[in-house]
């Protein structure tokens, strides 16, 4: 059997025709709950016959994501029925392989309304009846699946594509009472449901999750879309930390792909399959497995409108190919790579020698290195946040020996925005992920104010012992608690660690940590492995991952041996970026006198720890 696809179809808004209930028809679906009216089943037909001719031997997942119904009466829910049910005969769909989620449409109100007429005095919120609003869904479900749906559960379906990757259907209307309200998942009974998912599933490593709202501002005035605003940041860094690695929904009535804020997570809205204005849409995401790359191909059809369509009767379907011809498509969505050798994506902002009369000149980003970068998608990323803030610090930075910069990204800037800092604590996750770092780590370090921060979220999602520690050149800033590890490893329990930072020059910070009497030496002497991994790399020598190691390797004849450890082997280094900074060139105090920038002060300069402030 050829690859499995997922068939995308959302918010067919089946409405009464009946005029009985006091719901007006929607005027903008080609479907109503007249099932004898050929219109409808005509619609259905064109639909079979597009999927059927497209997709004749794959394996068939039916995904709709929410408002089946108009207002989630029984006779909206009986013809819907009615055209899923021909679907997914049609179409020889495995009801096991059907994924049907609710949507706030599918929210039947006036059931809520009718308990607090009954019950006035009822101390609940009309969105905790849980049972009460989706009963005439929970019916449908039972009667179209086969099985009930269990109301009180986020995930309350599983789809196996294959033994790595699995669709899970998710409630998003726990909001959602006799009133408009927005998308809402409760982010700890989630992690909870999705962990019992993976237990169950070890070898899973991609989940592509299905609920009805709108959880990205693509068509909205706000950033938040159609989600609360107090759960989204929330549930966005659980889907992070949970490899939720694809996103498909509704409620938008638009077709758009993308990437999901700054995340690595994609985002699908399929469009709605029954929409006279805008004209319906739907998608098949064909399902492909190499050996080191998962990835979906995206299919999208949409209606073609003739001259005698009118508001009950539609076109034909069309594809379109390849979908980013239209606005705001991706044409595939890579939900794992590990095709690539080497964990980083490297931008050289490459500042030639200068005389000293240019030096100052130095300090200031330059537009024209853009053009020599190689960005990949974490890198190119923070590259541009560091372009449009101007993040490339003015300042000379006389630091230390090993410290001693014209200019410098400012790190701080980088982590004060939370959007910003999930980039980049994603840009690590992604190293991590891509690389499986995580299997047999025993412990991971956060080194300085910085990689304690960018740390920690790797730290939550693998469930791994976590500690911090200052910067060796930086101790005598700190109390003594801090200075210490939180940990012991006289019985050799911390085998492989994981040490996470900002930004890494030659590695000499790294190794005396690992071995200066007064640091953490007893530690690391049992450690068999150590991973580094920064954001960015700015070191003089070739970057490979063996870069921060010294035994048995080439050094100038004058090297610094006396402040540095010529024994170091186990350390294995992954970095985000490569960012070349020039070092002032005037060593020890010779800056005082030859440095025409400290000189002339002609520029914010920092001096070295053991030196007053400027």
């Amino acid at each position: 059997m050829s690859n499995p696809v997922i068939i995308h179809i959302s918010d067919l808004h089946i409405s009464d025709h009946s005029d009985k209930l006091g719901n007006k028809p929607n005027k903008y679906s080609f479907l109503d709950s007249n099932v004898a009216n050929s219109n409808n089943i005509t619609f259905i037909d064109k639909f079979i016959s597009k999927v059927s001719n497209k997709f004749p031997s794959n394996r068939k997942i039916l995904l709709i994501t929410g408002d089946t119904s108009n207002v989630g009466e029984t006779i909206e829910f009986n013809a819907g029925h009615n055209y899923l049910n021909k679907i997914i005969t049609d179409l020889n769909i495995n009801k096991n392989d059907v994924c049907l989620v609710p949507g706030d449409h599918d929210v039947h109100r006036e059931s809520i309304s009718k308990v607090f007429r009954e019950t006035p005095d009822l101390d609940k919120n009309p969105y905790e009846l849980t049972e009460e609003k989706f009963s005439n869904y929970s019916k449908f479900y039972n009667d179209l699946i086969g099985v009930p749906f269990d109301s009180l559960k986020v995930i309350f379906k599983t789809i196996l594509l294959s033994e790595n990757t699995i669709l899970i259907g998710v409630n998003s209307n726990y909001k959602i009472g006799n009133s408009p309200a927005n998308g809402y998942i409760i982010v700890e009974q989630f992690e909870a449901e999705i962990s019992e998912i993976k237990s169950e599933h070890p070898n899973v490593k991609n989940f592509i999750i299905g609920f009805h709202h709108n959880i990205s501002g693509n068509f909205e005035n706000k950033i938040t879309g159609q989600w609360e605003t107090d759960n989204r940041s929330d549930i966005i860094y659980s889907f992070q930390s949970n490899d939720i690695k694809m996103i498909l929904y509704g409620n938008e009535h638009t077709p758009k792909s993308c990437k999901l804020d700054s995340t690595g997570i994609y985002i699908s809205d399929s469009g709605a399959l029954s929409s006279t204005n805008p004209l319906g849409t739907f998608k098949c995401y064909e399902y492909f497995e190499e050996e080191n790359k998962h990835y979906l191909k995206n299919n999208l059809f949409t209606l073609l409108k003739h001259n005698n369509v009118t508001e009950t009767t539609a076109g034909d379907w069309i594809f379109v190919d390849p979908p980013s011809q239209r606005h705001n498509e991706e044409d595939e969505f890579i939900i794992l790579d590990n095709t690539s050798t080497v964990a980083q994506s490297e931008f050289d902002l490459d500042i030639p020698e200068a005389s000293t009369e240019t030096q100052a000149e130095l300090a200031i980003i330059n537009e024209e290195f853009a053009e020599s970068i190689y960005l990949g998608e974490y890198s190119e990323k923070i590259y541009e946040i560091i372009k449009k803030k101007k993040l490339f610090h003015s300042g000379h930075f006389h630091w230390s020996e090993t410290s001693r910069a014209h200019n410098w990204i400012d790190i701080t800037k980088l982590l004060e925005n939370k959007d910003d800092l999930f980039t980049v604590k994603s840009s690590i996750i992604d190293i991590i992920e891509t690389f499986e770092l995580h299997k047999n780590c025993d412990l991971i370090i956060g080194l300085g104010y910085e990689g304690n921060i960018i740390s920690s979220k790797a730290a939550i999602k693998y469930n791994i012992p976590y500690s911090s520690l200052p910067y060796s050149y930086r101790y005598n800033d700190h109390h003594a608690f801090e200075k210490e590890l939180y940990y012991k490893n006289d019985d050799k329990k911390y085998k492989n660690v994981i040490i996470i930072t900002d930004v890494v020059n030659d590695g000499r910070t790294i190794r005396k940590l690992m071995r200066k009497e007064n640091r953490e030496k007893a530690f690391f002497n049992n450690v068999d492995k150590v991973t580094v991994i920064s954001l960015f790399y700015s070191g003089e020598r070739d970057l490979d991952v063996n870069v921060l190691n010294t035994k048995d390797k080439d050094f100038s004849e004058n090297y610094d041996w006396e402040n540095d450890y010529n024994d170091v082997d186990n350390i294995q280094y992954f970095t985000v970026a490569k960012l070349k900074v020039e070092k002032c060139p005037y060593k020890n105090n010779n800056y005082e006198t030859d440095c025409v920038i400290y000189k002339d002060g002609l520029d914010c300069v920092h001096l070295f720890y053991n030196k007053s402030k400027v």
